[in-house]
Order: C-alpha cells, then structure tokens, then sequence
C-alpha cells in the first residue's frame, strides 16, 4: 500500500519569510558599528536558511528575494535607493541570491525526504501490526482446526440431528474467516432494534430489553453485524438468573468508533474466565446449559472482521456487560 504525501503550500510556512527578513535587517542594522555603512549581505543568508529550513523550498525562496531587496534597499550604498553603485556589491548581492536559491532547494529536499521516511515508518508499523494479526489469526485457525476435529470425534456416537447442529455451527464460524462480504452504511440503531426483533416470541412475559443506542452511521458487513448482535443477546437470554431478566443493549460515539455494550443481570462470569469466554468450544458452565460452546467465538470473529475489539466484564451472580468497538468507517 503506497501512501500519498501531499505537499500542497501552507501559508503559515510562508509567513517565515517575512518574519526572517525583519529578524535579517534588524540584526545587519546591528553590525553597521563594527562593519561601516557598507554591511555585506552575505551576513543575511543564515536567516534565509532559517527560512527555508522551517518552510521548505516556496518559503525559502520567498526569504531569499525579500532578503535580496532589502539589502539593496536598507544594506548597500546608496541607503534606501534600490540603486547599487558599486559593481562589487551587485555581485555580493547575486551571490546571496544564488546561495539562497541553493538552501532553498537543499532545505526542501531534506524536508520531502523526512515526510517520506515518516510515512515509511508508519506503512512499516501498519504492516508488522497486520502481520502479527495475521500470526495470531493462523494460530487460532490451528487451534480450531483441532478443536473441530476433536469435537466431530466425541460427538458421533450422539444422534445425528445434535451432530449435524455441531457441523453447521463449525462451517459458520469457518465462513466467517473470509473477513466481511459486503461493506455498506448502516443505521446503528435500527441494526439494534432488528436483533432485539427476533427475540420477541422467545422471550419469558416478564423479560426487559431495551435499546439505547444512537441512530449513528456505521459501516461494515450488515448481516455479521446483526448476527453479533444476535449472538450477544441470546447469551443474556440462556445464562440469565433467577430474577426477571433484563438486558441493555446501548452504544456511545468515541473517537471516530461506536462502542456498543450488551449488559445483564444473568448469572455472570468470574474474572478468571472472560478470556477464556471468546474461545471457540469453551463450554465454561458444562452441560448445564445448552450450545456448542461457539456463540461468543463467533462474536469475537466478527468483530475482529471489523477490526474492533471485545471484551467483557462480569462478576458471579451480579450479571454480564459485553463490549466491542466498531469503526465508523470501515478500516
């Protein structure tokens, strides 16, 4: 991936000429006790550099012809008449223009080069972060690969319709490796209020789900998103307590990121195994509760698809708030 540099004129550059041209004959003005009436403007030249070392090659050369009339002007005989009488001085004056220029260009190359070795290291920082997502990606692919294998092997001797259950969940979840399908705009609250739709028949009389989270545009792959979504909430749904569940689905807009949260009162998670939640099979309550043990894998999948992140906060008996961050606009 190439990244374009633009170097596209910044006034606020320009603005140092003028600057070092009030700085240049201030300080000349200084020297006319020490050099006579006759300051040679080669003394000028270090604020040209000045110039051009802050503002680049425009702004350099702008200090250079500023520089260069006013030494014709304030520096060399006769004073203010841009008239130079002496051939010497025309020639010390050429020689400050030509020396200029020379900076100018000398200046703007270091600068273009530092832009360009800036942006280098940035590309390399994108690329070693990339590379280690992708590391880490095929050393979760190994892992479920065993996991699949393993759980196909314990599970035939159940019937066939509880196994073919476990074969579609590890093909959706294999499906989701190919990263997201279709990017488009996406209404976030409308997104929530869909998932929370298809709960209604399946809920107890008594439940509460509730929807706080903004109309805000998103992007990234609808379907996936929505099966997030999904997932969450039905979690909150088969680990709820015994009090009347309530679940929270909301979202807030932080850094050009929404971050949505999926809070319970259900029967909650001990720290020590939130991370160990988001791995795929992990089935942390036994046979206690039904699934196969992919809901939150697949979650975490489809957020790293969007290149967000989840985590989870939780206490035994106190309840489970789900959080994971999705970009406004696709990465």
């Amino acid at each position: 991936m190439l990244t374009s540099i633009s170097f596209r004129p910044d006034l606020r550059r320009y603005s140092i000429a003028g600057i070092t041209v009030i700085l240049a004959i201030s300080a000349a003005q200084l020297l006319r006790p020490w050099v006579g009436q006759s300051v040679p403007p080669i003394v000028l030249a270090p604020w040209i550099l000045l110039g051009a070392w802050y503002g680049g090659l425009g702004a350099g050369l702008l200090s250079t012809a500023l520089n260069s009339i006013a030494a014709a002007y304030f520096l060399l005989p006769p004073i203010h008449s841009f008239q130079i009488a002496e051939p010497d001085d025309r020639m010390h004056l050429a020689t400050l223009a030509l020396l200029g220029v020379m900076i100018s260009w000398l200046c703007e190359s270091r600068r273009r080069t530092a832009i360009r070795l800036k942006s280098a290291v940035l590309e390399a920082q994108r690329l070693r972060i990339e590379a280690r997502d992708h590391v880490r990606r095929l050393s979760e692919s190994e892992s479920n690969l065993k996991y699949a294998l393993r759980t196909l092997l314990e599970n035939l001797h159940r019937p066939a319709a509880e196994l073919e259950s476990v074969a579609h969940g590890l093909a959706n979840f294999s499906a989701l490796a190919g990263g997201t399908r279709r990017i488009e705009s996406i209404d976030a609250h409308g997104l929530a209020v869909n998932a929370i739709e298809e709960f209604s028949g399946a809920l107890p009389e008594t439940a509460l789900i509730t929807c706080d989270v903004p109309p805000a545009a998103i992007e990234g792959d609808a379907s996936q998103l929505r099966e997030l979504l999904r997932r969450l909430i039905e979690n909150a749904i088969k680990f709820r307590s015994a009090d009347q569940l309530r679940v929270r689905v909301s979202a807030e807009q932080r850094s050009g990121q929404l971050i949505f949260s999926v809070a319970d009162n259900g029967i909650g998670l001990i720290p020590v195994y939130w991370e160990q939640a988001f791995a795929l099979g992990r089935r942390l309550h036994g046979d206690e509760y039904p699934g196969e043990g992919m809901g939150l894998a697949m979650a975490k999948r489809i957020v790293e698809n969007h290149r967000g992140r989840i985590w989870m906060v939780s206490e035994s008996g106190q309840g489970t708030t789900v959080r994971f961050t999705i970009p406004r606009k696709a990465v």
